[in-house]
């Protein structure tokens, strides 16, 4: 009976999306999807459902892990320093940014409550590339909106961190640090093919689930540097001028160095891993 229902349920949302019939196949792979919660066919999925089944984590809870595992890695070993981590996290918000803002464009469900109109009418659906979906152009305008407004917030971020780094962004991207870059890549990417687009799963999803994913590394970042990072750092503060002393000043070695980044990476991480289930936004 639940089968039934579901079935009934995902053809009559191919029809609201405008997409050709399902085949039996696809009806039946999409419901074991739904029903189960499992891709069977992607090695990420098999990852997530290991860590979900053993640690109780979801595919949300992941990449900021495997992230911040990489982040403590090159601090202990590469003995990365600020300016890495820096670049690293605002690499990582562009591209969670771009990713999901390049999903939402597959998204066949409507927005409710925004502009009612337009989204009862039957989309249009354009073929772009073979292997992917098409993109709805109901979805382009509210798309580039808001990506557009979190290009415009991320810009900042990005100005702020080049001017406080005084170095060219190449010679901070070591073979290390280049690895972080792709792996966090990877991971996204596959976040994104996973809750988007394989098994069809575009056709349950509308453009503002994945806005809302793509914008939402800004409201982290805003609520981890105020609850945070300027904690940290004044307690750090307090700590470096109870140790030196009227007039004297602490040089720190590379060891001691990477305790101070330790002591910030390792908070933010856990916050991060915490702040998957909040609702955190800076853009309506």
């Amino acid at each position: 009976m639940r089968q039934e229902k579901a079935v009934r349920t995902y053809k009559a949302k191919c029809q609201v999306a405008d997409v050709q019939d399902p085949s039996e196949q696809q009806v039946h792979r999409m419901i074991k999807y739904q029903l189960t919660g499992k891709s069977h066919h992607k090695m990420y999925s098999k990852v997530e459902k290991a860590s979900s089944g053993r640690f109780g984590l979801a595919s949300d809870y992941l990449p900021p892990i495997i992230t911040h595992v990489f982040l403590v890695i090159g601090i202990v070993t590469f003995q990365w320093n600020v300016f890495e981590i820096l670049l690293i996290y605002v690499i990582e918000i562009a591209v969670i940014t771009l990713l999901f803002s390049f999903a939402a464009l597959f998204a066949a469900q409507p927005i409710d409550g925004r502009d009612a109109e337009k989204w009862k009418r039957k989309p249009n659906p354009i073929r772009t590339i073979p292997f992917l979906p098409p993109v709805y152009r109901r979805n382009v305008g509210v798309v580039v909106k808001q990506f557009l407004a979190s290009l415009f917030y991320l810009s900042f971020i990005f100005i702020a961190v080049v001017d406080f780094i005084e170095q060219s962004i190449l010679s901070l991207l070591s073979s290390s640090a280049g690895l972080a870059v792709l792996v966090i890549f990877i991971t996204q990417a596959a976040r994104v093919w996973q809750q988007f687009l394989a098994d069809q799963s575009y056709r349950e999803r509308s453009p503002a689930e994945a806005i809302k994913a793509a914008q939402k590394p800004l409201g982290e970042a805003v609520f981890l540097l105020l609850f945070v990072i300027a904690p940290i750092t004044f307690v750090l503060g307090i700590t470096a001028i109870a140790v030196a002393g009227d007039g004297g000043e602490i040089e720190l070695d590379a060891v001691e160095t990477g305790v101070v980044l330790l002591l910030y990476v390792i908070p933010i991480g856990v916050f991060r891993v915490w702040l998957q289930d909040a609702e955190i936004t800076i853009i309506d």
